[in-house]
């Protein structure tokens, strides 16, 4: 935990390591949230179909979603989801010529209760068997 996930529209020719992207947000939750970067799950899903506005090809999007538990202050979550924006908007300025793009971050709540994982911790210290 958390779960990180980029979609983004097959129009957008990516140059650039999402890699990079992934560690800016990982610091940031991990500054803004104190949660341990070694936990996060990051994945990019590239989507060759999708039809925005009006099917017009120049429209394009990246839309990132954030799942972090619901024990985080909503303040932290705030920031995370104001400082993930800005890192999207970073990324992706260069690779959107000419096209309408549309971003956005999502921060998603789950409950803690309800969530179930070994971490890192534990599998480092032995608790996978």
């Amino acid at each position: 935990m958390p779960h990180i996930t980029l979609e983004y529209s097959s129009n957008i020719r990516i140059t650039k390591d999402f890699g990079a992207l992934f560690g800016q947000i990982h610091q940031l939750l991990e500054c803004s949230l104190k949660v341990n970067p070694l936990n996060c799950k990051s994945r990019i899903i590239c989507h060759e179909s999708y039809f925005i506005v009006d099917g017009n090809e120049n429209h394009a999007f990246a839309h990132l979603q954030i799942k972090v538990l619901d024990k985080h202050p909503l303040e932290g979550k705030k920031a995370v989801g104001s400082g993930a924006f800005e890192l999207l908007r970073e990324f992706f300025k260069d690779e959107v010529g000419g096209l309408c793009f549309q971003p956005s971050v999502e921060i998603h709540e789950m409950k803690g209760d309800l969530y179930y994982k070994l971490g890192v911790e534990e599998i480092l210290k032995g608790g996978e068997k």
